[in-house]
């Protein structure tokens, strides 16, 4: 492999793709879902050229993005797993592995760059004049994928290579250990948005300087300043025990997207992720006080990262793009009982469908077909509650099924009244109460 040749075939195929990009239509979308109060944040099940597309130019446009966090594959030449935790009904939860995306390419690394350059300038175009992209990757790639972006943003654009640094499993036995991922940091004018973060400089020997006019700081380990971070960022990976773990391949840790959105966001504005996976940035903005629109070409990513947002209390549409194939609809059961006020108390009994055609084979399968036996709701995600207009379900109310699979949803009409669910493949199904 050549590595400049690729760069450079790279480079045509990403400028003729382009034109033919930008002479294209788009695909549609339709709202399926809305979360709670209207409201302009977004996640879509889409391909994420159409969906940039449709920011441009569909009802809601023009959507454009102050701060665009993007961690697309990293040509590991690996399928990127997720986990999924089976509720059995008694005892640990049964943990299997699916498929999340493959990080796979048999051409080698120029059709992985025109893929990402393509979608490099696309993004460019819909930008905020004053917006900043970060694009998140690690060793495989990252040195190709700067030189694209001084390519598309202009070598002058560049305002940060961030390093994070983190502790995880595994070591380098043939070398130093890799444990840090890069953030390349650009911006489309030279005008951008900044906000300094700071952070803690102990002070030698962690004693005060007592220098006149400097500020000096007291904890547990001893004297400090506060100075500009530095293009090192210390945030630890998310833990595998911790509440904000989802399951999902590749998970990136909320702290540091939110650190991020801090420096580079205006609150108020509007961010976006067009790898969106788990819906860390859509969450990262929710607590930021700012919008998102964000999408994934996976249900099953998009179904987490809407489950994750509506247990955030988070309003936001659900889009799906036209032609997007179907995620499955499972067959729902629950019992249900009317109180003397007329509001009804529903128990979810059951969420199952056809396992053969979720591309499991051998012990998956098994351990599927078993969670299942064991647990009829094994498969159920998280649900909702709400009322279907205009073919648009609108959710008032949210609930998680529990580790025991009998999980009670309330809602105070019965009347036109729904039940939603989704399962852990991306499927979902609505059936109504009466």
């Amino acid at each position: 492999m050549n590595p400049f040749e690729d760069l450079a075939k790279a480079a045509e195929r990403i400028d003729a793709s382009y034109e033919a990009y930008r002479s294209g239509q788009s695909a549609g979308f339709e709202t399926a879902d809305r979360f709670f109060a209207p409201s302009e944040n977004i996640i879509a099940a889409a391909d994420n050229l159409q969906f940039i597309r449709w920011m441009s130019e569909g009802p809601k446009a023009p959507l454009r993005p102050s701060f665009v966090y993007i961690d697309p594959p990293f040509f590991t030449g690996n399928d990127q797993l997720a986990k999924l935790r089976l509720a059995t009904g008694e005892g640990d939860p049964l943990v299997m592995s699916k498929k999340a995306y493959s990080d796979r390419s048999s051409s080698g690394i120029g059709p992985y760059l025109s893929d990402i350059g393509l979608r490099l300038a696309a993004i460019r175009d819909v930008m905020d004049d004053r917006g900043v992209i970060a694009v998140h990757l690690d060793w495989h790639a990252v040195h190709y994928v700067k030189l694209l972006m001084d390519y598309i943003f202009g070598s002058s654009r560049m305002v940060n290579e961030l390093i994070w640094s983190y502790r995880s499993g595994g070591f380098g036995s043939r070398g130093f250990a890799k444990k840090h991922d890069t953030i390349l940091v650009y911006s489309k004018a030279k005008d951008y948005y900044f906000m300094p973060q700071k952070e803690k400089s102990y002070n030698r020997g962690y004693k005060p300087y007592r220098f006149k006019g400097v500020k000096e700081y007291e904890d547990e380990l001893g004297w400090y300043t506060l100075v500009n971070h530095r293009d090192v960022i210390n945030v630890d990976m998310v833990p595998r025990s911790s509440p904000e773990r989802t399951g999902y391949a590749t998970q990136k840790p909320l702290k540091l997207v939110e650190m991020l959105l801090e420096s580079f966001a205006p609150k108020g504005s509007l961010c976006s992720d067009f790898f969106a996976g788990s819906g860390t940035l859509a969450e990262a903005a929710l607590r930021k006080g700012c919008g998102f629109a964000c999408c994934d070409v996976s249900r099953s990513a998009v179904q987490t990262a809407a489950k994750r947002l509506a247990k955030a209390g988070a309003s936001f549409d659900v889009l799906v793009q036209k032609g997007l194939p179907a995620g499955g609809k499972p067959f729902l059961t629950f019992e249900r009982q009317i109180s003397m006020d007329g509001s009804a108390v529903c128990t979810l009994t059951g969420c199952e469908r056809d396992v053969s055609g979720l591309g499991l084979k051998g012990k998956a399968l098994e351990s599927l077909e078993k969670a299942l036996s064991a647990n009829p709701i094994a498969m159920a995600e998280f649900g909702a509650c709400g009322v279907i207009e205009d073919g648009i379900f609108k959710a008032s109310g949210v609930f998680v099924p529990t580790s025991k699979g009998r999980e009670l949803v309330m809602t105070t009409s019965p009347k036109d009244t729904h039940i939603k669910v989704w399962d852990k493949f991306g499927g979902s199904c609505a059936r109504p109460i009466e």
